[in-house]
């Protein structure tokens, strides 16, 4: 999880998007009443920003909804460089 300085860490009581999935989460810092919303991709490598939500729920459902339009938009980009590769 990510670390703040000395302090410890940003992430408290992060909730999982997906059950399982620990590459997808949602959290709230210290600070904040707002969700932030955190995706580990294979190809974008770490993605880090606020849902804009004070609501869990409403704060999942968009975290939910980016997460399937980034592995949408990496499905198609793998399979035009397999496509190029193997046609090449």
């Amino acid at each position: 999880m990510p670390r703040a300085r000395q302090g410890g860490s940003w992430v408290q009581e992060p909730i999982d998007v997906f059950d399982g999935e620990k590459i997808t989460y949602i959290y709230k810092r210290p600070k904040t009443n707002k969700c932030k919303l955190y995706i580990k991709t294979e190809h974008e490598g770490v993605i880090r920003e606020s849902t804009k939500q004070d609501d869990v729920e409403k704060a999942l459902t968009y975290a939910r909804e980016r997460w399937y339009e980034i592995q949408g938009r990496q499905s198609i980009t793998s399979f035009l460089f397999t496509f190029m590769i193997e046609y090449d």
